[in-house]
């Protein structure tokens, strides 16, 4: 505690600087790994369900079962979500 008391050199900015550069960095970045990790999470259970849906559509409900897998699905959305983000925003927008 003392060396973080000499790191703030004007009387009564302790608090204030210690809160700053301690806890509001540490707060920053479990922010951004939860955010980064919800967000792998939810595109992974998103594109399953997508393939899912295709599958349905596809024929998937026949004896024979689906004609395409759910993997061949999953690799087309997540090379036309890669390609779509590529592209301008308004491009994005005019696909979502």
């Amino acid at each position: 505690m003392r060396i973080l008391r000499l790191v703030s050199l004007l009387a009564g900015e302790y608090r204030t600087n210690t809160i700053r550069k301690l806890v509001y960095a540490q707060l920053r970045l479990t922010t951004h790994r939860n955010q980064w990790y919800s967000n792998a999470l939810t595109q992974c259970a998103e594109l399953s369900a997508a393939a899912t849906v295709i599958g349905y559509w596809d024929g998937g409900n026949s004896d024979a079962g689906p004609s395409i897998t759910p993997a061949a699905w999953i690799t087309i959305l997540v090379v036309l979500i890669l390609a779509l983000n590529i592209f301008a925003v308004g491009v994005y927008g005019e696909a979502e």
